[in-house]
């Protein structure tokens, strides 16, 4: 468990449908925010073999910063991220 941060660098968009359209974000004319934040939990289970370890790891975040704060609009876009990876690791060095 604990806080992560994030920093929204840039976006593009593409739109599909009846009017289809694409292009960069504009930050400023949407009054979006680019910084978030919020807690994080996750667990991790790890294997380990005769010559390193595998593991697999699930985590979730959940975000409190309103990205897109519009002035008589009563919604509110937050993020909620669920991530899985799975990693092998082994030792660098001599083989004992």
């Amino acid at each position: 468990m604990g806080f992560y941060s994030a920093v929204w660098l840039n976006g593009k968009f593409k739109m599909k449908g009846f009017d289809e359209s694409s292009g960069t974000y504009d930050f400023v004319a949407n009054n979006t925010a680019r910084f978030d934040f919020g807690p994080n939990a996750g667990a991790k289970i790890e294997y380990v073999l005769a010559n390193g370890k595998i593991s697999l790891d699930f985590s979730y975040e959940l975000g409190l910063a309103d990205l897109e704060n519009r002035i008589g609009d009563n919604t509110e876009n937050v993020n909620r991220s669920f991530l899985t990876g799975v990693s092998y690791m082994k030792a660098l060095g001599k083989n004992n």
